[in-house]
C-alpha cells in the first residue's frame, strides 16, 4: 500500500497480518489493536504525529522515518530490534525515553539523540 494518498489506517481486524508497509502515503492516524501479530511495521514519510506500541507485543522492527513524529510510546518489556526514527522532531521526554530503553538493539539515524 506503498505511494497512495492514503490518509488512516484501521488494522483492527486483521489478526494474522505480520508485515504492514504503509509508506509514503498521507496517514495521520493509524488503529493498532492488541491481539494484532504485526512484526515489522513501516510508516515512514507519511504525517503521523504519535504513535503508541504498546499492544503490539510481537513487533521486531518500526520504521518512522520522514514523519512529524513528537511522541513515541514503546512498552517497557519491548524486544524490539530496528527503530527508524530519521528527521522526526521528537519532543524530550520521547528522546529521554528512547535512550533509557534496554531491549532496543539498533538505531537508525537518531537525529539529535
Amino acid at each position: 500500500m506503498m505511494n497512495n494518498e492514503l490518509y488512516s489506517a484501521n488494522l483492527t481486524n486483521n489478526t494474522k497480518l505480520t508485515y504492514v508497509e504503509l509508506g509514503w502515503n498521507q496517514i495521520s492516524w493509524v488503529s493498532l489493536p492488541s491481539g494484532v501479530m504485526i512484526t515489522e511495521l513501516s510508516l515512514s514519510n507519511n504525517n503521523l504525529s504519535c504513535i503508541n506500541t504498546d499492544y503490539l507485543p510481537n513487533l521486531k522492527s518500526l520504521r518512522l522515518g520522514e514523519n512529524k513524529t513528537r511522541h513515541l510510546s514503546i512498552s517497557e518489556n519491548r524486544k524490539l530490534f530496528l527503530l527508524n526514527v530519521k528527521s522526526n522532531p521528537l519532543n524530550a521526554s520521547t528522546k529521554q525515553e528512547l535512550k533509557s530503553k534496554h531491549a532496543i538493539y539498533n538505531f537508525i539515524f537518531l537525529k539529535d539523540l
